[in-house]
């Protein structure tokens, strides 16, 4: 991934460098790396883990994480269709995202005050979902995205 790609508060898969080891990480802090001749020289991203920071910057070693059924159902949408975990929704007050897969790409589109839909994209990845969310107003829901813990295994 390229650091122009994610946000801080963005979740990601990181992978240590010095152990190897991959976990899911929220991007706590974006900082380019300026070199003696005073020109940048990369990237360096925080991650916090588990809601800890973790101690020492890495160089941007990060992959995206796919959106899941189980991931939207942890964030509180609803199945649409009980036999098909590929179409769901979610509803409050006058907002409703509706968000359903086909072939690798999911669609998410997003009515507010449900007359007219504002919003309509594909998207892969997680963090292009809590871009989305932060982009129609609904920063808690990109800010506080639940996903799962631990080693994608």
């Amino acid at each position: 991934m390229k650091p122009t790609e994610i946000m801080i508060g963005d979740w990601v898969k990181h992978t240590n460098p010095k152990t190897n080891e991959s976990y899911y990480a929220k991007v706590s802090g974006i900082c380019p790396v300026i070199g003696s001749d005073h020109k940048q020289t990369g990237w360096v991203i925080r991650f916090h883990k588990d809601d800890e920071p973790l101690d020492n910057p890495c160089p941007i070693s990060c992959e995206p994480v796919p959106v899941t059924p189980e991931i939207l159902k942890a964030n509180g949408f609803v199945q649409k269709y009980e036999d098909s975990d590929l179409d769901f929704f979610w509803e409050e007050h006058e907002k409703r995202i509706e968000i359903w897969k086909r072939s690798t790409l999911w669609y998410i589109q997003v009515w507010v005050n449900h007359d007219t839909s504002d919003l309509f994209l594909s998207i892969k990845y997680v963090h292009e979902f809590q871009h989305a969310m932060r982009l129609i107003g609904l920063h808690d829901m990109g800010n506080d995205f639940k996903i799962q813990k631990g080693n994608d295994q």
